[in-house]
């Protein structure tokens, strides 16, 4: 056990070196004008990550009766420098690179071998956070459960573009939160070039909403902040708010022509322009998808960007799930999202956080959630997107879609499941048979569970056309054990789809069905 009062050692040295501590040190209380020290834990680093990389193959067994260690190795026929005693019974073992399987099963099958088990991970049960300062006062970030998505990230994610089009980002130099987050090909439509300066403030906070890097030990998280989020900042918005049509269009076709992944338009007007919506449906034809604002009037009017066809359409929530009095409510909301006191990235050459407001804020919670999407998926499209959100937001107000809520609250978790889901192996699925002849365009299915369940327990319920989310509206019926699901628009004719059900014990459902 000698190695083991080493390390003890180490760390009681290194708490003493941080408490004795000098006045100048890092975030993490290192003291950074001391090259030994800074020496002495990368050294300990580099040490602790070889011993965790050793530890991923090897092996524990439990005898069956405690013996010599020199018996132990002459029994278990291994180089005794290569077992250490963890118990008088229990042994972990080392093995070489790609002999992990056969040595597994010759020791499973060895007489003086009880039990052979891998070496298997554990983690602290608290509840961790990340180490961004103002993380605790982003109270919209733990009521989309976005911790619990993080945790589950697969470790590949790709690079995705969301072109902020806003009035700008801090630069000069550019936010110490959005450090290598901002695409270089950034454009101000206002004056033709490309100082995309932020005198405003607004294109600062939506940025670091979407893409503050998170785990830095600066400022606040980010929604997208663990992934690799690029900020396209175009500016069209006026130092003092204001924003034309012609800027507009002009940065959606330049974000066309960039190819990014997602738009955000946290702006908006009352009147509804026909060019505008023509370069927006050329931006979802292309597999761009468009989110934006609702709008802060706290009435039933539409604002435009968001009320076109295609575009996600999302409204503000109150900590209580409530809408926020200000959000804009009517048939084009597709889903809600924390809105209100949402702490962020400021303009500022020193750094600054503030506070932020409106469905201004809402909007990039949702864009930061379908960034991460795409970064899991690149080949999700705009109609798997609206699906996702659809099918896994959290329903509030009455059942199903409605005004005030749209599909409801995003749900962050329950979309990636859905998306890691769909990118498991084909099989594993029991199919159901299909129903007779064809189904009206506007066919709404009831689906009869076996007994009661929680909610919890239902991962998802889509419908597919081609590989692609058709929005749905879902109402789950606990109790009773049954749910029904409507599509949100009419099936198209002549045409073959799927309804698929996901639940969290891993078990899937599909059928097939045709339409008239």
């Amino acid at each position: 056990m000698r190695s083991a009062k080493i390390i003890v050692a180490i760390l009681v040295v290194v708490g003493w070196l941080v408490v004795s501590g000098v006045p100048v040190t890092a975030a993490n209380g290192i003291d950074i004008t001391n090259n030994k020290q800074l020496d002495f834990v990368r050294e300990i680093t580099a040490a602790e990550e070889k011993i965790m990389q050793e530890k991923e193959g090897q092996i524990i067994v439990q005898l069956n009766k405690p013996m010599s260690d020199t018996r132990v190795a002459t029994i278990l026929n291994f180089d005794s420098k290569k077992i250490r005693e963890l118990a008088p019974d229990v042994y972990s073992i080392a093995v070489d690179e790609g002999d992990e399987e056969m040595l597994f099963r010759e020791l499973q099958q060895n007489e003086a071998v009880l039990l052979a088990e891998r070496n298997l991970p554990r983690k602290l049960l608290y509840e961790s956070f990340p180490n961004d300062p103002y993380y605790r006062e982003q109270w919209g970030l733990e009521s989309i459960g976005i911790s619990k998505l993080w945790e589950q990230l697969p470790s590949e994610l790709g690079q995705v573009t969301v072109a902020v089009i806003d009035s700008g980002v801090d630069t000069n130099p550019f936010h110490e939160d959005l450090e290598n987050r901002i695409d270089p090909n950034g454009y101000n439509f206002l004056l033709g070039s490309t100082n995309i300066y932020d005198l405003n403030g607004h294109g600062t906070a939506v940025a670091g909403i979407i893409a503050a890097v998170t785990n830095n030990n600066k400022g606040i998280a980010g929604v997208a902040g663990l992934a690799d989020v690029r900020i396209l900042p175009l500016q069209v918005v006026f130092s003092d708010g204001n924003v034309y049509s012609d800027d507009l269009i002009a940065a959606i076709n330049y974000a066309v022509e960039r190819n990014v992944d997602i738009i955000n338009l946290s702006l908006g007007g009352s009147q509804y322009s026909e060019i505008e919506n023509n370069v927006i449906q050329k931006a979802i034809q292309k597999g761009i998808t468009v989110v934006a604002s609702a709008g802060n009037e706290g009435n039933m009017s539409y604002m435009y960007p968001a009320s076109y066809d295609g575009v996600i359409s999302v409204g503000s929530i109150a900590a209580d799930n409530k809408r926020s009095y200000f959000s804009n409510y009517n048939d084009k909301i597709d889903v809600v999202a924390p809105g209100e006191r949402f702490i962020t990235t400021a303009k500022s050459n020193l750094n600054k956080y503030d506070y932020f407001s409106g469905t201004s804020a809402a909007a990039p919670m949702v864009t930061g959630v379908l960034a991460l999407l795409k970064a899991i998926d690149p080949s999700l499209t705009p109609e798997d997107l609206m699906g996702l959100l659809a099918a896994t937001s959290l329903d509030l107000g009455f059942p199903g879609k409605d005004a005030e809520h749209g599909f409801g609250k995003i749900n962050p978790l329950e979309a990636l499941k859905l998306v890691m889901s769909e990118e498991q192996e084909e099989g594993n699925w029991t199919v159901l048979p299909s129903p007779p002849g064809r189904v009206p365009v506007n066919k709404a299915w009831l689906i009869q569970f076996n007994r009661s369940f929680a909610e919890d327990e239902i991962d998802g319920i889509v419908i597919e056309k081609d590989n692609n989310f058709i929005p749905v509206s879902i109402q789950l019926f606990p109790q009773e054990g049954r749910a029904i699901v409507t599509p949100v628009n009419t099936y198209t004719s002549q045409e073959e789809y799927q309804l698929k059900i996901f639940l969290n014990n891993l078990n899937r459902y599909r059928m097939s069905f045709f339409t008239e």
